[in-house]
């Protein structure tokens, strides 16, 4: 079983900055996502840490949002994800 850690900032599909910059997308790992995506589904490890519980939830927040708008940009199924805070 893989865990893929913030794929949403990595070279596996196009990222958020790319596509409000208009970039092409590197898509240098892309293969990789595909085949997990392909056999099952997908483990994803979004790794939060903060003090206060306030700035926690937060930020949790935000990065639950970054996920959904670059599953969004790359047309990808939420179904398809296990996350994992």
């Amino acid at each position: 079983m893989i865990h893929f850690q913030n794929p949403d900032r990595q070279w596996f599909k196009k990222t958020i900055s790319q596509w409000v910059r208009g970039k092409m997308a590197m898509n240098k790992y892309e293969y990789l996502l595909d085949h997990y995506l392909v056999n099952g589904k997908i483990n994803v490890v979004r790794p939060v840490t903060a003090k206060n519980g306030l700035v926690l939830l937060l930020k949790i927040c935000v990065r639950y949002g970054r996920f959904v708008v670059w599953l969004a940009i790359n047309r990808l199924s939420f179904s398809a994800f296990n996350i994992f805070l």
